[in-house]
């Protein structure tokens, strides 16, 4: 609680506003961000500018539920910032990467022992770039 006081009462010196936890927030990274005149405003880092481009790149990962909880992840795959096919969802095998359902260990296994990436997409019903992001993320070259 003391670091969340210290956050409020930058907030409020740098803002003149009373309730600055009223305010639209921007959390991740394990960070707290302010939305500020001159851009995105740490408030666990006091006094810090965020650089808004980046930040917005690695919050893009995280998919978020009507209420503003986090409820899916996409990591980085094959030099994108964010999978379109791999994802890490709580609900789905545990919080495992998968892909439709599908872990991504289980396409990259069967890949690796010399299944053609055609075939697995057949097998498992999944369109060609989602069995070669598997492949990818679980780190063998497609």
């Amino acid at each position: 609680m003391g670091k969340v006081r210290q956050m409020v009462a930058y907030a409020r010196g740098r803002l003149g506003l009373a309730p600055p936890l009223l305010l639209d927030l921007e959390v991740g990274l394990g960070e707290v961000f302010l939305k500020d005149p001159q851009g995105l405003l740490a408030l666990t880092r006091v006094g810090q500018m965020a650089l808004e481009a980046v930040l917005r790149d690695y919050l893009s990962r995280v998919e978020w539920d009507e209420r503003g909880f986090p409820m899916r992840f996409r990591p980085p795959v094959a030099g994108r910032v964010r999978s379109e096919q791999v994802v890490l969802d709580p609900q789905v095998a545990f919080g495992a990467p998968t892909v439709a359902g599908v872990k991504t260990w289980v396409p990259a296994l069967r890949y690796d022992s010399g299944e053609s990436l055609e075939a697995l997409a057949a097998d498992y019903g999944l369109p060609l770039e989602a069995v070669r992001e598997a492949v990818i993320f679980e780190g063998t070259a497609a």
